[in-house]
């Protein structure tokens, strides 16, 4: 129903604001309010500029959805020894989500990052210190007070933290060759499962207790999609 809708976008036609970031990101932007909030990389990896895996920074970036202003940018340092070959999408690929209260970041080995919506670091955790060459791609979700996030490459693991602390409440293996993002899906009872796919299964937990409810047959092979429901 809405009427005057732009059907063209140039460098200069339709575009209400361009910034430039602190550096490249495969990541997506979370929107809040009137807050765009993402990650990006600079210093090494990023299209071709320079440096060493020494030389890496991490960067959350907080800009303002109407004029495209930054309000607020943090440097994360890697946890070093990262991998030196990250394919195509770099080191900030998991998309930040949002309680409306706290920010929550991935970034692979580092580890999952909590912010409040002024930029101060609330706690950092670590779910594990593997690598892979082609990075880490999943990204956190939330369910009620636990952030639940596929650390596959760096541990082999489901994990979940709770939001305030960053404590973990549980922790599961089996996640082999898995690059996707958990999804929560509400079953007939009113209750949810959270459910992964990993090579040569579909998984199904309780997101409470990290509890496998069930398996299935999956793809036979390294999984990157998404379950969708």
């Amino acid at each position: 129903s809405e009427k005057n809708l732009p059907v063209e976008w140039s460098a200069d036609s339709n575009i209400a604001w361009k910034l430039e970031l602190p550096g490249a990101g495969a990541s997506s932007p979370t929107i809040l309010g009137d807050r765009v909030y993402l990650t990006c990389f600079s210093g090494f990896g990023d299209g071709g500029r320079g440096g060493t895996v020494d030389d890496l920074k991490l960067h959350v970036v907080a800009i303002d959805r109407s004029s495209g202003k930054i309000v607020w940018q943090k440097e994360e340092e890697p946890r070093q020894p990262e991998s030196r070959r990250v394919r195509e999408h770099g080191y900030a690929a998991p998309t930040p989500t949002t309680d409306g209260e706290r920010l929550y970041v991935f970034f692979g080995k580092t580890g999952v990052l909590a912010f409040d919506l002024d930029g101060n670091k609330l706690w950092q955790t670590s779910v594990g210190d593997r690598t892979h060459g082609w990075g880490c791609g999943t990204s956190p979700v939330l369910f009620e007070n636990l952030v639940i996030v596929n650390a596959s490459v760096e541990s082999g693991s489901l994990v979940a933290l709770d939001k305030k602390t960053g404590r973990e409440v549980w922790k599961v293996g089996g996640m082999r060759a898995s690059w996707n993002t958990p999804c929560l899906v509400e079953v007939a009872d009113g209750k949810t499962e959270v459910v992964v796919s990993v090579k040569g299964q579909i998984l199904g937990f309780d997101p409470l207790s990290g509890e496998q409810l069930w398996n299935c047959d999956g793809i036979q092979d390294y999984v990157c999609p998404s379950v969708v429901a």
